[in-house]
């Protein structure tokens, strides 16, 4: 295809691109093939973004007229993300550890071996240290967005990213008094990895897997600027291919170039086709391509005899080599049939081609949410709830507009019983009715019955199923409707859940591990610090932790509990410890909510402190309740030894006026009595007491009924 075809500018034409041609036409298979694919990830942007479509059906046009929309799946996807945070990060590090091998043979010598593991750990910290300052965390959270809602995250590693910091430095023969600092900025290249948008991601068509794909197509879509700063960069792009690129798209301004509907509609949904601002399409192509096809694309590809060779100074990791003869003094390497390479187009030119310096491996990985067999991408939340969401945003637009009808009265009006056609109801309306007619006749209302309730029951049952459709916390408590209300219930949805994350988890853990590695890889082959290198693992260590935290976590409940129902084994048992560890493997920060050791014995002492002050005003009150006793036991005893005394007395005087012969008229003994005559004081205390109280009821009564009487006479 010429660059000129049609043209009639008389601009002279330019060669055809052969290379160019042959990656559009391995994206335009690609796109084809993710057609379908992609139609569901903008339904699903729209669920999320509460978005109806232009056209609906008449099921959800009701919904739309009310401008009702229940975001069902933004709320569970919002759920999912936040929980899978929580359960893979801890203390919001990147869960991951660079080893030894666990066979390292026979070594001796002891030293050796911890300076394998003091590079490996230099090596673990170096890797963090690129992920702080290119925000890794950022972009796993970025990823986990597209798993849960389109099903699909990916990352590209290793990508070189540009870091600018300032440097202060001091300058020399300066006053010590003085503290003036000069600043300037520096640079630096650092392997990382990026978020690439699943939508901007084209496999070759049916590859289930990224092993199984002979290419993959990353899409960019760039603006005339930053297409520009390509050819300035150290990337090894061609400045005069990008510029012929820029002159074609000013005369071609509708071939080969077209606004991407790969993007989020919601992102560019205020854009249109002729307001979209990046409008170069950048192909960046990974996979193999015949060597004769890159003849010319690539200079340190040569041709002798009708063979292929590459230039010994410019061998690829991922060629065959083999040694075979020389020829003009030089060593040249013959190719196979086919390389791995990386090829850049814009529109219908080729602006880069290079052989790839990753050997057989493409540079993408995947994590999924739901794992596809059949297919190379995954199925997120909004594909498990889209028929969940429409019936959702059906129920209550259906319930809206029943409550409305049965709401407002419907009125039956009498042919030619107005003055007038405006009949609408409204307050503070004057109605003048013909002849004599009454209102009743000229107007009759009546109520249509709301039959919405039954929906209620509909819509809890679309949320319990919806819930259990993803990972997020089954169920809203035990006052829930949709709640299940039995143990084996709940046990077996817990279990559901936990291996539904679990699944997940896995998928990302083996995601950060490809990052780990493509880091690893690079600064073991580009690093020039001989003390970070060294033959080691590098994994994530996200799922390992996350079984170790559930598995630990449900082994401290149980102990817990045993501990809880027998209170005879907390005597041997460290709670606080306990508690401790029981909180650090729900993710808590023990120092938070328990005490430490020094906190927790201060609070015993003051514990027993109190406890010994408590038993020791026990013991005084008890010292004094005792002689309280004893005083009363005594003077008890003294009062029955005088009132016998008395008796004793009294009898025998009786008993001389008897043998004299006197005449006996009362017995005082019955009076004598000490006790009794306390008792009797007493009781006439009360009577005395109780006839004052009584009178003074009286008197008030008196005084309440001569104030009402005198009150009377006034009226």
């Amino acid at each position: 295809m010429d660059y000129t075809a049609g043209n009639s500018t008389g601009i002279e034409k330019t060669p055809t691109d052969t290379l160019a041609q042959l990656v559009r036409e391995y994206y335009r298979e690609a796109e084809e093939a993710k057609r379908q694919k992609i139609e569901e990830w903008n339904n699903a942007s729209d669920y999320y973004n509460a978005v109806y479509p232009e056209q609906v059906g008449p099921a959800l046009s009701s919904a739309k007229k009310y401008e009702i929309f229940i975001q069902l799946t933004k709320r569970l996807t919002d759920n999912a993300r936040a929980q899978l945070l929580a359960d893979l990060l801890k203390a919001g590090e990147i869960p991951f550890a660079i080893t030894l091998p666990q066979y390292q043979g026979d070594d001796p010598q002891q030293e050796r071996k911890k300076i394998r593991e003091e590079s490996a750990r230099r090596m673990e910290a170096k890797i963090r240290d690129i992920f702080q300052k290119t925000d890794y965390l950022t972009t796993l959270e970025s990823i986990i967005g597209d798993l849960t809602l389109l099903g699909t995250g990916i990352t590209k590693n290793p990508v070189l990213k540009k870091i600018d910091y300032p440097v202060f430095t001091s300058p020399n023969g300066t006053d010590p008094n003085l503290y003036k600092i000069e600043s300037r900025m520096e640079s630096e290249l650092v392997p990382t990895s990026i978020r690439v948008s699943p939508r901007h991601i084209f496999p070759s068509p049916g590859a289930k897997n990224v092993d199984e794909c002979d290419y993959i197509i990353h899409k960019s879509v760039l603006t005339a600027r930053q297409l520009t700063d390509l050819g300035f960069s150290d990337y090894g792009y061609d400045i005069k291919a990008i510029q012929q690129a820029l002159k074609y798209k000013k005369r071609n301004s509708d071939d080969g170039f077209r606004w991407d509907d790969t993007e989020d509609p919601n992102k560019e949904q205020e854009n249109s086709h002729h307001t979209v601002t990046k409008k170069f399409e950048l192909l960046e192509f990974w996979g193999k391509v015949s060597v004769d096809q890159l003849a010319g694309y690539i200079p340190e590809i040569q041709q002798q005899d009708g063979k292929y060779f590459l230039s010994p100074e410019e061998e690829a990791p991922d060629l065959t080599r083999e040694a075979e003869g020389h020829t003009d003094g030089k060593d040249l390497t013959p190719l196979t049939e086919y390389l791995n390479v990386v090829v850049s187009v814009v529109g219908e030119k080729t602006i880069r081609a290079a052989i790839s310096p990753l050997e057989n491996k493409l540079p993408f990985n995947f994590a999924y949410w739901r794992r596809n067999p059949d297919s190379i991408w995954g199925d997120g939340i909004a594909f498990s709830l889209k028929d969940y969401q429409r019936l959702m945003n059906i129920f209550y637009a259906q319930i809206i507009e029943g409550k409305s009808i049965s709401a407002k009265p419907q009125v039956i009006k009498r042919e030619n019983s107005f003055l007038g056609d405006d009949t609408t109801l409204e307050g503070g309306k004057q109605w003048i009715v013909r002849g004599n007619k009454p209102l009743q006749d000229a107007l009759t209302f009546f109520s249509v019955p709301d039959v919405t309730d039954g929906l209620i029951n509909m819509i809890q049952l679309i949320e319990r199923e919806s819930t259990l459709s993803t990972i997020s916390p089954v169920g809203m408590g035990e006052s829930a409707r949709y709640q299940t209300q039995t143990a084996r219930g709940m046990m077996l949805l817990n279990e559901n859940q936990k291996k539904d994350i679990q699944s997940v988890i896995r998928s990302l853990s083996s995601l950060i591990t490809n990052d780990v590695k493509g880091i690893y890889h690079w600064l073991m082959a580009d690093s020039d610090d001989p003390l970070i290198k060294g033959d080691y693992n590098a994994q994530c260590t996200g799922y390992l932790d996350y079984m170790h935290r559930t598995v630990y976590k449900s082994q401290l409940l149980e102990m817990s509990q045993i501990i809880a129902q027998n209170p005879a084994y907390l005597q041997g048992t460290k709670v606080q410890k306990v508690l401790r560890q029981l909180f650090d493997a729900t993710g808590l920060t023990p120092d938070d909510f328990t005490y430490n050791e020094q906190e927790f014995k201060k609070i015993q002492e003051s514990q027993m402190q109190s406890q010994l002050q408590m038993q020791q005003s026990m013991i005084q009150m008890q010292t004094q309740l005792q002689m309280q006793m004893e005083e009363f036991k005594a003077l008890l005893k003294e009062k029955q030894d005088a009132s016998a005394d008395e008796r004793k007395r009294i009898t025998e005087e009786r008993l001389v006026d008897k043998k004299a012969g006197r005449i006996l008229r009362n017995n005082p003994i019955d009076n004598e009595s000490i006790l009794q005559q306390e008792q009797q004081a007493r009781e006439i205390e009360q009577s005395i007491i109780q006839e004052e109280q009584q009178m003074a009821q009286m008197e008030e009564l008196e005084d309440q009924k001569i104030l009402e009487e005198s009150l009377e006479r006034v009226n």
